[in-house]
Parts: C-alpha cells; structure tokens; sequence
C-alpha cells in the first residue's frame, strides 16, 4: 500500500470512488435546473394574472421575482467547490486556500440567501 492510497482510500479512478464524488458533487446541477423550472414557471403563472393585480401587488411580485432568480444563481457557486476538488484530488495543484474553497463556497451561499430576501422582500426591508 502506498501513500497516496492510505491517505485517499484507494485508487482515485476506480469506479466506486469516481461514483462517490459524482454521487457528492453533481446533484446540485439537477437541483439548479429544477430551480430554473420552476423560477419559469412561476413567472408565466404570474404573467397570466397580472391584469387583475394591483399595480402594488405587480412590483411587489417583481421584487420577488427578481430576488428569487438572484437566489438560484448561489448554486452554480458549488461549481467552483467541485472543481477545487477536482484539482487537489487529481494531483493538478495543491494549496492552503484551494483547500478551503469547497468549505467556504457553502458557507458563502447560505450567509448571502438570507440577505438576498431581506434585499428583495419589501416587508423585510422597510
């Protein structure tokens, strides 16, 4: 057994490995196109009904919307998360702060949704 495989567990490349980091990592892709579904969907519902809403109620809707679609942009900051990953576990670079990227990416995106609410969302804001 060499080094590289007591630290890691095994040979990076084998299938069960591969499919753990692809079972870690890739979901959030599928998430993200779930959330421009929806987002899409959303919007046209509310398209359909602008013409009975009141003019409050149709910016009020806008400002929502918008901060909903601001909000399904933080995912795709787990790519940056992966790739980091990706360049430390196949040997491409190492460092400290490449180290601390797929942590802190996680971090970063649940301190900024609430904030992106409080932004958007007039109630909270007044």
């Amino acid at each position: 057994m060499n080094e590289s495989e007591f630290l890691m567990g095994g040979d990076l490349l084998s299938p069960s490995f591969l499919g753990g980091i692809f079972w870690v990592c890739c979901p959030i892709m599928g998430v993200y196109v779930l959330i421009i579904i929806v987002a899409y969907r959303i919007h046209r519902t509310l398209a359909k009904h602008e013409s009975s809403m009141s003019m409050k109620t149709r910016q009020s809707h806008r400002e929502i919307i918008k901060g909903l679609i601001i909000q399904s942009c933080l995912p795709p900051l787990y790519a940056f998360a992966v790739v980091s990953y990706a360049i430390q576990q196949f040997n491409i670079y190492h460092s400290i702060p490449l180290e601390y990227i797929p942590h802190s990416v996680g971090d970063l995106t649940i301190i900024f949704s609430p904030f992106i609410t409080l932004y958007f969302v007039r109630p909270y804001r007044e």
